[in-house]
């Protein structure tokens, strides 16, 4: 099975990729969506935040107070370098029992949609990377209509991101999301196809 990492800057449009991915039939697991699982109400995940950053993190009903943690890490990199350190683990144990289970089923492809694949050294973990690019002002505005944040807080969060550029160069596959949705998805389309050939040379 080829394991195929798809990230990206905030704002990029990973999910929409993954998403169309997804709507071929393709297994996807996204890192933003098995953090939410593992920081659950009553799960480890949670537990161990609120013995090291304290239960002035949790809402009164128990759960986890991501907007107060999220602003608390942005604005603080040993903060935030603290929290990766105690989710990483739990994250990454959930993605391989994942990523196997599809193996077993006899997946040919299967992709993680993971933000900070460079950031947190992962490369070598792939098959293949896949890179979502787009204008730094197209993604401030995005991330700005679907979140509470201020442009300098995007900046901010960009500024704690490898830059793009680097990205692309570390990649096997680019698409620019700068377009039409409808561009967008003939982009990935092909993107399987050429993930097909690559894994079949043969054929």
């Amino acid at each position: 099975m080829k394991w195929v990492g798809i990230t990206g800057s905030i704002g990029s449009g990973k999910t929409t990729v993954s998403s169309f991915i997804e709507e071929q039939g393709y297994p996807v697991i996204r890192a933003d969506e098995v953090a939410r699982l593992i920081t659950q109400k009553g799960s480890p995940g949670l537990s161990c935040i609120e013995q090291e950053f304290g239960p002035g993190f949790l809402t009164k009903s128990g759960e986890l107070d991501r907007l107060a943690l999220s602003k608390l890490v942005f604005e603080n990199s040993l903060q935030l370098k603290k929290l990766e350190s105690l989710l990483h683990p739990l994250i990454q144990k959930h993605v391989r029992e994942w990523r196997e289970t599809q193996r077993s089923l006899g997946q040919k492809l299967a992709f993680y949609d993971i933000p900070l694949l460079f950031e947190n050294n992962l490369k070598a973990h792939f098959d293949s990377v896949v890179c979502v690019v787009s204008d730094e002002e197209q993604i401030i505005k995005r991330v700005m209509a679907r979140s509470r944040l201020s442009r300098s807080e995007v900046l901010k969060r960009l500024s704690h991101q490898v830059p793009t550029m680097e990205k692309v160069k570390l990649s096997d596959y680019v698409i620019e999301n700068n377009g039409s949705l409808k561009e967008l998805k003939r982009k990935v389309l092909k993107l399987l196809r050429d993930l097909h050939i690559d894994h079949h040379p043969q054929e």
